[in-house]
């Protein structure tokens, strides 16, 4: 496997392994191409839908990120 252009990256819903430098913990992580609702600058709150990647932290949040390249997740390993 090598990493590819984010450009590429399915917005299906699938998890994918995100590589961003734009990042102060580990440049690299799980991830996945998805619409969220913006809760910033409304008067009620709600500012619409927006488009964007969500990256896992290690615990668990998720937090927007800008990633540059991205990668299939492995299989599961045989039991």
């Amino acid at each position: 496997m090598k990493w590819l252009p984010i450009k590429t990256a399915p917005k299906d819903g699938s998890f994918v392994l995100l590589y961003t430098e734009t990042t102060d913990t580990l440049p690299v992580g799980i991830g996945v191409y998805a619409k969220m609702e913006d809760r910033l600058g409304t008067t009620n709150g709600w500012s619409g839908w927006t488009e964007g990647w969500l990256a896992l932290t290690q615990d668990f949040l998720s937090r927007s990120c800008q990633p540059s390249h991205w990668m299939p997740l492995p299989p599961p390993p045989q039991t």
